[in-house]
């Protein structure tokens, strides 16, 4: 649903820049959509800017630093991917939509039971995904502010103020090349380098990069060029972005925003998958059944490694070669409906590529039956372990709707 249709929106990125024109937006929030990105919201809040919504697609365990101290609705919706850290979903004080974000199997298959509402790309990070939710919604046009994708040339933060991911960077040099350090975002007692490159500001003049960041704008800019309508980049600072228009804020919104202009919906709509509930059960009861029997077929598949090691212990390495020819054929078993097999692989991620890599090596004339029963009992323990927590998990959910 192009629920934003002609309508003007404001994409809210976290950059140093947003220091310099953020409180323009005081007075926008009945001129244009705000859709803030979730590590500028607590900049938004403290300034007593409230956004129409923030989205937030992080999984990582600190993505809730941008929510924390805000323990009252604001007002502001939170838009989120169904693989974001549970903690900042369940923490929100406010109403809550989930957005399929394609990039998943997870949320694909999320999205065919629930009976196929839509999914939006999600791009590399949050910036991104706020941006195509933005244009899948139809806005004419998408104002950007916070979107530095570069740092400040004086030195300075690498975020805006009042977020929670806000480090100062220095420069050293090194061997003829530039580079910034700054503290890394899960563990500050560790020092993240990055070689910087210089690239066009939308001054004209150069500013300084890092190699997240450039790829960042290279798939901004690649997303524009695919657009036929207009994007405003009014960020007053940081890299140029080709294929927008420069603005100040304050002349954006007097072009673009006027007041009494288009009318904004008055919130987002309440969707929701529990409109066929009696479906979404029955996936889920179906996935839970799926996900026990991998599981029982992981616990036999441990067995079949036991009897295995015991005939090498035994001496009986003509049994033992046997034994060790079944492991492949029962481990496919483990992998099936679709959905199980993408819980595995997501899962228990790290295993499965160990696995993935040991192929060459099953694969060999002279692979022993030890290195088998080895890469055999590996796997079979992280199918058991990851079956039996999303087995778990699906029950919760289940008694919850």
């Amino acid at each position: 649903m192009r629920l934003l249709s002609g309508k003007p929106v404001i994409v809210v990125a976290a950059g140093p820049s947003l220091d310099k024109n953020v409180h323009l937006l005081a007075d926008a929030r009945d001129r244009a959509f705000i859709l803030c990105v979730d590590t500028s919201y607590r900049n938004l809040i403290r300034r007593g800017i409230v956004p129409h919504a923030v989205v937030s697609i992080d999984a990582r365990d600190n993505s809730y630093k941008h929510f924390a101290g805000i323990p009252e609705p604001t007002g502001a919706r939170l838009i989120f991917d169904p693989e974001s850290n549970p903690l900042t979903v369940s923490s929100f004080a406010g109403p809550r939509l989930a957005v399929g974000l394609s990039k998943s199997h997870l949320t694909r298959w999320l999205d065919e039971i629930c009976g196929g509402k839509g999914q939006v790309q999600k791009g590399s990070n949050v910036m991104l995904a706020a941006f195509h939710i933005a244009q899948a919604g139809g806005a004419a046009p998408i104002i950007l502010i916070g979107c530095d994708l570069a740092y400040p040339r004086e030195g300075g933060t690498t975020h805006a103020g009042e977020t929670a991911f806000n480090m100062r960077f220095r420069r050293v040099e090194r061997d003829g090349k530039v580079f910034f350090q700054k503290p890394h975002f899960d563990d500050p007692g560790k020092i993240d380098e990055f070689e910087v490159r210089m690239v066009e500001g939308v001054d004209g003049q150069p500013v300084p990069t890092i190699p997240q960041l450039y790829t960042y704008l290279s798939m901004l800019e690649s997303e524009v060029a695919q657009r036929r309508s207009r994007v405003i980049d009014a960020t007053e600072g940081g890299a140029r972005i080709a294929g927008t228009e420069i603005l100040p804020l304050a002349e954006a919104l007097e072009r673009y925003c006027p007041a009494g202009g288009v009318p904004l919906p008055e919130a987002l709509p309440e969707f929701s998958c529990l409109d066929g509930r009696a479906r979404v059960k029955a996936e889920l009861s179906a996935l839970a059944e799926a996900l026990e029997r991998s599981g029982r077929s992981a616990e036999e598949g441990l067995r079949l490694c036991a009897r295995l090691e015991r005939a090498l212990a035994a001496g009986e390495r003509e049994d033992a070669a046997q034994r060790a020819g079944r492991l492949p054929a029962h481990f496919h078993t483990l992998l099936s409906p679709k959905p199980v097999e993408t819980i595995i692989e997501s899962g228990a991620a790290a295993e499965m590529f160990q696995f993935l890599q040991n192929s060459g090596r099953r694969a060999r004339p002279d692979v022993t039956p030890e290195e088998l029963a080895a890469d055999f009992r590996a796997a079979f323990s992280a199918v058991r372990a990851v079956t039996a927590h999303f087995h778990a998990l699906v029950g919760r959910v289940m008694q919850e709707l």
